[in-house]
């Protein structure tokens, strides 16, 4: 259960994160990439629990880790794009 609870209090992180910066992202594409991304990780941690095998387990394990990835460099794309400073998107590096 400890574990769950620091994946709950991430997710709940990344959630206030994201509506922090949700008006400034240039287009309809990057916000659900980003949600889709950032929403993937706990579902696919809790699904990955969920199995009995190592080999299973482990595979949803590394979709998450692949989602948070993705999330991180969406981020990084919209400095690049000047719609966010790197002070803004920090929290949200540090989470992954």
């Amino acid at each position: 259960m400890k574990s769950w609870k620091s994946i709950e209090q991430r997710s709940l992180s990344l959630d206030g994160f994201r509506r922090s910066w949700k008006e400034r992202c240039e287009s309809v594409r990057s916000k659900t990439s980003w949600t889709r991304a950032s929403t993937s990780i706990p579902l696919n941690i809790a699904e990955g629990n969920g199995k009995y095998t190592p080999k299973d387990r482990c595979r949803f394990f590394d979709i998450a880790h692949g989602s948070a990835l993705e999330g991180a460099a969406g981020l990084d794309i919209l400095v690049a794009k000047a719609k966010l400073t790197p002070e803004e998107i920090r929290p949200g590096i540090e989470s992954v």
